[in-house]
């Protein structure tokens, strides 16, 4: 989520491939350069440099291109609601 954009990308991996996944900008694909430094598939996302916690855990990432440096955006924590219906 970035809060200066107010839009958020889901970070999702499939077909071995790690890719980024908006609602309006649909799918970006991430190929690894070093890392956890990857260039993404479109003009606008063309650098992603995943960082991380002192536990090593990955808690966001940063976005660059030719206009945008370090375009910050942090991982959030979404709770699964499961609704049931009784009978």
């Amino acid at each position: 989520y970035s809060e200066e954009l107010e839009t958020i990308y889901h970070v999702i991996y499939e077909n071995k491939q790690l890719k980024l996944k908006h609602f309006k900008h649909g799918i970006i694909n991430l190929t690894p350069v070093w890392n956890d430094e990857f260039l993404g598939s479109k003009t606008f996302i063309r650098f992603v440099d995943f960082y991380r916690d002192k536990n090593g855990n990955i808690i966001g990432f940063y976005v660059s291109d030719t206009r945008t440096k370090h375009q910050q955006f942090k991982k959030l924590l979404i709770e699964e609601t499961v609704i049931s219906a009784q009978s």
